[in-house]
C-alpha cells in the first residue's frame, strides 16, 4: 500500500510540474553562402523558435538585396522581411525534428529599375538611365517542412523547404522584379530552400 501511495505521489507531482520550453536561435547558412559567392545577392536571415513538447512557435527575420542583370535593364530590390508561424514535430520529446507547419510572411521594400535601355524619341539613339526608386509591400503564406538533427551539445543543423503563396501585393508605378524573402514578384507561388544552424539556449527548470 505504501509503495502504491508513493507511486501515486510521484505521478501527481510529474503531472503538476511545469513544462519547460526549449528556446532556439538559428542562422541561415545558405543565405550567407549565396552572399559570399554571388555578386547579385546579399542577404541574411535569423530565427527564434520556442518549443513546447511537439509544438514549435517560430519567428524569422531577414534582409535581402537582389540586383539581377537582365538583357534590357538591371532591377534592384532591397529590404527586410518577417515571418511568424507554427510547426508540429513528428517526434515526441526529441532534439531531432521533423516538422510540418505554416507561416505568415511580409516584406516592405524598395525597388528600382537601373541601367534601363531606352530609345530617344527625337534622335533615335539608345540611352541608358536609372528610373525612380519606388516602394512595395507583399504578404504571403508559407507551408513549411523542416528537418533538423542534433550534431553535438546544444547545436542542431538542418534544412527546410518552403512553398509560398502570394496573398497581397501593392506596388507604386511599375512592378518590382523580385521580392526579398519571397522570390519573383510576377509569380503567384514560389519555392524556397534554407539550411540553418540552431543553438539550444540553456533553460533553468523552476523548482
Amino acid at each position: 500500500m505504501a509503495q502504491r501511495d508513493s507511486t501515486y505521489v510521484k505521478d501527481s507531482a510529474s503531472k503538476l510540474s511545469p513544462v519547460i520550453p526549449k528556446i532556439r536561435i538559428g542562422f541561415d547558412l545558405s543565405r550567407l553562402f549565396l552572399s559570399a559567392t554571388r555578386n547579385d545577392f546579399k542577404g541574411l536571415e535569423g530565427s527564434v523558435d520556442v518549443n513546447f513538447k511537439q509544438h514549435i512557435f517560430e519567428c524569422h527575420i531577414g534582409y535581402a538585396n537582389h540586383s539581377q542583370k537582365l538583357e534590357a535593364y538591371k532591377p534592384i530590390s532591397s529590404g527586410p522581411y518577417i515571418s511568424i508561424g507554427y510547426g508540429k514535430n513528428v517526434f515526441a520529446e526529441s532534439d531531432n525534428i521533423l516538422s510540418l507547419g505554416g507561416r505568415l510572411a511580409a516584406s516592405s521594400f524598395g525597388f528600382q529599375p537601373t541601367e534601363v535601355k531606352m530609345i530617344d524619341a527625337y534622335s533615335q539613339v539608345e540611352m541608358v538611365q536609372d528610373l525612380e526608386k519606388r516602394n512595395s509591400t507583399v504578404i504571403w503564406a508559407e507551408f513549411v517542412t523542416a528537418i533538423r538533427a542534433k550534431i553535438f551539445g546544444m547545436v542542431l543543423m538542418g534544412f527546410e523547404v518552403r512553398l509560398k503563396g502570394r496573398l497581397h501585393a501593392k506596388a507604386e508605378g511599375y512592378q518590382p522584379y523580385s521580392v526579398p524573402g519571397y522570390g519573383f514578384y510576377s509569380g503567384k507561388t514560389s519555392v524556397g530552400f534554407n539550411y540553418f544552424v540552431f543553438i539550444n539556449l540553456p533553460t533553468k527548470k523552476v523548482k
